[in-house]
């Protein structure tokens, strides 16, 4: 999964919410990205690598969730990874002013954002 990556991942803890077939699963974001997530579950959440879900976050406590598709990359029992999808201008500019507020790396989320416009 690691190699994969385009974009640096933020470590945090947030509440999570994966809505896969007619299922939720709630979980913690352990790191976000432009390009997708980790989230850990308390319990068993198995959902399949390949398949789609909706991802709906809690970055901003004075915003509402924000609710991103996904499919899932990497998924072991209480762990999933995924990679965001169909998102719009305007998901893509909530999801970057959301992480502007947490990186630790504003320059190199930045160019990385500037990079995935440019490639939009």
């Amino acid at each position: 999964m690691i190699n994969g990556r385009k974009f640096h991942r933020i470590q945090l803890s947030a509440k999570a919410t994966v809505h896969y077939l007619d299922s939720c699963h709630e979980g913690i974001l352990g790191s976000i990205s432009l390009g997708g997530a980790t989230i850990n579950f308390n319990g068993s959440a198995m959902i399949p690598q390949g398949d789609e879900c909706i991802i709906s976050v809690v970055l901003d406590e004075t915003q509402p969730p924000l609710r991103l598709y996904a499919r899932i990359t990497n998924s072991s029992v209480y762990r999933i990874g995924v990679a965001f999808i169909t998102m719009d201008e305007e998901k893509n500019n909530i999801l970057y002013e959301m992480l502007k507020k947490l990186t630790h790396e504003p320059e190199t989320l930045e160019n990385e954002f500037q990079l995935f416009i440019a490639l939009s």
